[in-house]
């Protein structure tokens, strides 16, 4: 069996509903192909998810702009994270969600919750850092739509909304080993952090992380979620991964999976990317739907 059966105290179980699960999930190399961003492979588990109303919350380095359009192409509804846990997005009027003290920023359907610097704070303290010509990088606010294009694969219209920033900044590092650890720990002096990506570089405040985001948002359900699970591939997963009880290691073709460990259960997967995304989703929930099965009968 993929999966170990889950059990709770009975401290748990009386409030248990199909709604008691929150899962949140990074999105390129897990729920989106690393190379192509398609999703089919993950298509039915999705569906489960929405069948049982579970929210699916994205917790991803892409921006809003980028989340706006894959949300409509995922059918999903629920809160999302952007630019590494740098801020999250939340619908307006969300079914039992605590919106006390949400920014609403002016022409957005969306409240928002902020950690840290904005993208132009951020992007002042790194030149600010560099001008003095020891740290070599690139940012995406040097680049041209084309190669932005080149770099990540995308399309026109996918890398204009890529380069749409507003929290942090992706830069490609041109430098050795030696230098980078230098910047990084000039980085960390002044607050900021860098957090490695699959193709980049991301350098955003310190104070905010996925991780953050991910506890921030099941304190904020009115509902207390029995069981989180969180499914990543990478490093920049890792703070997100450990803060759920059930952490999946997403297997990649590009690198080994992240040292993370989930605070009940951890699994890997066998196949990478959005068929193992859907390997593990699937027998989850097949567990926590046996699960429900055995609390309604006694």
């Amino acid at each position: 069996m993929f999966i170990a059966s889950m059990r709770y105290g009975p401290e748990q179980t009386s409030s248990l509903d199909d709604r008691s699960m929150i899962v949140f999930t990074d999105l390129d190399g897990s729920l989106l192909d690393h190379d192509s961003y398609r999703h089919d492979a993950a298509e039915s588990a999705l569906q489960r998810l929405a069948v049982l109303g579970i929210p699916c919350i994205p917790v991803t380095s892409k921006t809003r702009e980028e989340l706006l359009s894959i949300r409509s192409e995922l059918n999903l509804n629920s809160p999302f994270v952007v630019e590494n846990g740098s801020a999250v997005f939340i619908p307006e009027n969300l079914a039992g969600f605590d919106n006390a003290g949400l920014v609403h920023p002016p022409g957005s359907d969306f409240l928002l919750q902020r950690f840290g610097r904005e993208h132009k704070d951020v992007l002042i303290q790194l030149r600010e850092i560099s001008a003095g010509g020891e740290y070599h990088w690139r940012g995406f606010s040097d680049m041209p739509l084309d190669e932005i294009m080149q770099r990540t694969g995308l399309d026109a219209s996918a890398a204009q909304n890529a380069s749409r920033r507003e929290f942090c900044e992706p830069v490609v590092w041109l430098d050795d080993e030696t230098q980078l650890s230098a910047f990084i720990a000039t980085l960390q002096a002044h607050g900021l952090q860098a957090v490695p990506g699959g193709r980049f570089l991301h350098i955003m405040d310190a104070a905010a992380g996925k991780g953050r985001a991910v506890e921030w948002l099941c304190g904020r359900y009115l509902q207390t979620p029995a069981c989180t699970v969180a499914l990543g591939d990478s490093g920049n997963d890792i703070d997100m991964l450990n803060a759920v009880d059930i952490a999946v290691l997403v297997r990649s073709e590009q690198h080994d999976f992240p040292q993370a460990q989930g605070r009940k259960q951890t699994l890997r997967t066998r196949s990478p990317g959005p068929a193992g995304w859907a390997e593990a989703m699937h027998q989850i929930l097949d567990d926590w739907e046996a699960e429900q099965e055995q609390l309604k009968h006694g």
